[in-house]
């Protein structure tokens, strides 16, 4: 059976560096729109936020492209699509989601020098542009398709690549797309201890959990929040223990939950407790 993953996901995720691991491993072709946008915003010599904009109110670009990824769902082969809409156009595709936090990626892209085309001055603004991509394309694909790619219930397995090595990450989309093949039961959802947030005021109390249960997490509103009062303590062992990637299971709210100063202070302190204790090692 063909290998045929669609990946996309946060800017500064790592995708490109994850797609050449899996296709080195697989022997699969990569086929990725990000290079198209950033070559047509450096012919016009404008920015890639300003290329979106763009094409906000001149759908062109995006037809010209997603009629593209359509005749991919006929590719014979195997397949990595590295793009923003392949998990709805292209046929019979893994649907993989990469995410990672907006601080890690605004470093991420300021850093990155080969990235001519989205050169910044300061981190704040690497900050402030990706938020206003990530706006601009989210409300693009709305309006045009009625798709919503901010939306990780749409895909088949979402892994936080906010603490994780591109080669653990590629290593597991590997092991979760090889169960897929089989039709084996799998976990959807792979997420950094640091990025979750506590739903409950005192989880000082949380008793010992030891099963393999996922970690239940309410997605709002781009917050992560832990729903069970029983699993802060577990998130706090996986952190303990280095694990960057909790396997978790998602429900989904409109709104971000109402967690206190104080409740949010005392977590954070945990978590950096257990950091500051890592780096003495």
């Amino acid at each position: 059976m063909d290998f045929r993953i669609s990946l996309t996901g946060d800017l500064g995720s790592g995708k490109s560096t994850v797609c050449r691991i899996l296709s080195e491993k697989y022997d699969a072709k990569i086929y990725s729109t990000g290079p198209i946008v950033r070559k047509i915003a450096m012919e016009r010599g404008i920015s890639v936020v300003d290329i979106n904009k763009f094409m906000e109110s001149d759908p062109t670009i995006d037809f010209e492209m997603d009629n593209r990824l359509k005749l991919l769902s006929d590719e014979p082969g195997n397949l990595i699509i590295d793009s923003r809409m392949a998990w709805f156009f292209t046929q019979g595709t893994f649907k993989v989601y990469l995410s990672t936090s907006a601080e890690e990626s605004a470093k991420r892209i300021f850093n990155d020098k080969q990235r001519s085309s989205e050169s910044f001055e300061t981190l704040e603004e690497t900050a402030r542009q990706i938020r206003m991509r990530k706006q601009s394309e989210n409300m693009r694909y709305k309006t045009l398709y009625g798709a919503d790619c901010g939306y990780l219930g749409n895909y088949d397995l979402v892994v936080d690549t906010t603490a994780a090595s591109a080669q653990t990450v590629a290593d597991l989309i590997g092991e979760i797309y090889e169960k897929h093949l089989r039709g084996e039961e799998h976990i959807k959802l792979f997420l950094y201890g640091g990025r979750l947030k506590p739903s409950c005021y005192d989880f000082s109390d949380c008793e010992e959990e030891t099963d393999d249960a996922p970690i239940k997490v309410i997605i709002a509103d781009g917050e992560i929040y832990i729903k069970e009062k029983k699993d802060h303590k577990k998130v706090l062992d996986y952190i303990s223990c280095g694990n960057n990637l909790i396997p978790c299971e998602a429900e989904y709210a409109e709104e971000q939950l109402q967690t206190d100063e104080t409740t949010l202070a005392l977590w954070q302190e945990a978590v950096e407790k257990i950091k500051a204790e890592d780096r003495k090692q």
